[in-house]
């Protein structure tokens, strides 16, 4: 399974800074190389305001967190891929600065932040997820209470819940 998500992750960084040097030798070839380079001095300049705004936020809604006694993972999580996003603005090229730009819209943050929380949940416990996340949501399915007048049944009640280990 992780070789196989690193194969993929592997592949897809190839196959982007291919994308993004064809990219790249499209608007030298169109616009020229003095006016490429300084829309990637301008992207990078942006991406650098990007960041630095983005990471100062992050790092107060987590401070803010982790002072109020709530798990710092949702703000965490949120502050990560906006931070992401300004870093391929700052660092990536043309193609990786628009893959920031959609990553910084707060829909599609939100988004990223929970598919990053599912990703690192399975890898923690239970209660691991619970420190880091705060309380999970589980689905539950109930058998139905039994009728009226039927007969006890022999087996005792079940009692649902999450065992955590010793402190």
């Amino acid at each position: 399974m992780l070789r196989r998500w690193l194969t993929t992750v592997a592949a897809m960084v190839v196959v982007g800074a291919l994308v993004e040097l064809v990219l790249l030798g499209v608007l030298v070839y169109v616009i020229g190389a003095a006016w490429t380079i300084g829309l990637l001095i301008i992207k990078s300049v942006v991406g650098y305001l990007i960041a630095r705004r983005v990471g100062r936020r992050g790092w107060r809604q987590f401070r803010t967190a982790v002072d109020s006694g709530r798990p710092p993972g949702r703000e965490g999580t949120d502050a990560a891929v906006a931070f992401g996003g300004a870093m391929l603005v700052l660092l990536g090229g043309f193609l990786g600065a628009a893959i920031g730009l959609v990553l910084l819209v707060p829909p599609v943050r939100r988004w990223g932040a929970g598919l990053a929380e599912r990703v690192v949940e399975r890898q923690l416990t239970a209660a691991g997820a619970a420190g880091v996340f705060g309380p999970r949501r589980v689905r539950v399915q109930r058998e139905a209470p039994p009728e009226p007048g039927a007969p006890p049944e022999d087996d005792p009640p079940v009692v649902e819940g999450e065992i955590l280990p010793p402190r």
